[in-house]
Order: structure tokens, then sequence, then C-alpha cells
């Protein structure tokens, strides 16, 4: 069986912008104040940006779009 592993490691400063955007968005008045939010908007950046694919500038806008779709306060 030939199996080939994609194993990139995110780099610091990718995790620290990861972790800022998490922060700036869950801390808005519009994101639920659930656990369940919060680990679900958590796995959606990791699952949805893998390591070396997270540009802020570029990204951005459509995070909180997401945010605000799937985690708004109703």
């Amino acid at each position: 069986m030939n199996v080939s592993l994609r194993s990139q490691a995110y780099e610091p400063g990718e995790l620290t912008e990861l972790k800022t955007v998490y922060d700036e968005i869950t801390s808005q008045n519009w994101f639920r104040r659930t656990e369940e939010a919060k680990k679900g908007f958590a796995k959606y950046l990791f699952s949805t940006f893998e390591a070396g694919q997270f540009d802020r500038q570029r990204h951005y806008d459509e995070i909180v779009a997401v945010a605000r779709r799937c985690y708004a306060r109703s």
C-alpha cells in the first residue's frame, strides 16, 4: 500500500495570525458565547486553512462572513 501523508506544520507566525483572527471574531457582540460555537469556529479555521494557506488580507472578509452566517447570535 502506497500511502502519502501530507504533514506540514503551521509556522508560529501563521498560528499567531489565526489566533488573532479567532480572538477578534469570537469577541464580537454578534458571536454566540457558547463553547460549541467557539470550538466549531476554531475547527472551521483549521480545516479551511491548512498550514501555509492562510493569508489574513485575502481571507479575512470571507472568514467574517462565514462566522456571521454560522455562529451569530439569533
